[in-house]
């Protein structure tokens, strides 16, 4: 019996050695918005559920959601949209965006590593220094829109930088090979998600429909 019990010990702690670590918690859920770690069943996620490292978040059509990392984060996920959180430590976040839209407010982190924040897509991994970046992966094409914060971005054959203090505010990416294109105003595939207004009593162009 005693030595059943240290081996049950044993187990459960390599369990709670290899479970993913929680990295935030759901702060808005609306409709179907789940997630799912590599290898294991989805799990619907609710105002208040926890999120892990390793998850991948997503969004059915007509839902969206927002998750909060501890360090102050938060990701905003509309209709249709996966992001998988790649990488979430003290000094560094990396989240792939694989379809759809989020709005990314960043937290503590940058303020200390300014260069550890950064989302991948298909397209281009784009890291940010400063507030609030929109980005978006539809049919194939990522956009990107920095608000209120330079947003530096990069691929295989290109780089650069947009924000409001900057000469361009948006960027269109076709694919790894194609160079960023950078604009003043945005495609038209990103105004379908925003509507022109003013959010937060400052005036940024644009406004997530909400």
């Amino acid at each position: 019996m005693k030595r059943f019990t240290i081996l049950l010990l044993l187990a459960l702690t390599v369990l709670q050695l290899e479970a993913a670590p929680v990295v935030g918690k759901i702060v808005q859920a609306n409709g179907v918005f789940e997630a799912q770690e590599k290898g294991a069943a989805k799990r619907s996620l609710r105002l208040g559920s926890q999120v892990m490292e390793g998850d991948t978040l997503t969004t059915s059509s007509g839902s969206k959601g927002r998750v909060e990392f501890f360090d102050g984060t938060s990701v905003l996920l509309v209709s249709d949209t996966s992001i998988y959180i790649d990488t979430y430590k003290k000094n560094r976040i990396f989240i792939k965006l694989y379809k759809g839209a989020s709005r990314f407010v960043t937290g503590s982190i940058p303020k200390e590593y300014p260069d550890n924040v950064e989302v991948g897509t298909p397209n281009v991994t784009i890291g940010f220094r400063g507030t609030t970046t929109v980005l978006a992966h539809l049919l194939g094409t990522s956009y990107v829109h920095g608000i209120d914060a330079t947003t530096v971005m990069k691929n295989k054959v290109s780089s650069g930088k947009i924000g409001p203090a900057l000469a361009f505010q948006y960027s269109t990416i076709s694919s790894q090979m194609s160079r960023i294109q950078f604009g003043t105003t945005p495609s038209p595939s990103l105004m379908k998600l925003f509507t022109p207004g003013v959010r937060a009593n400052k005036k940024d162009g644009l406004c997530w429909k909400e």
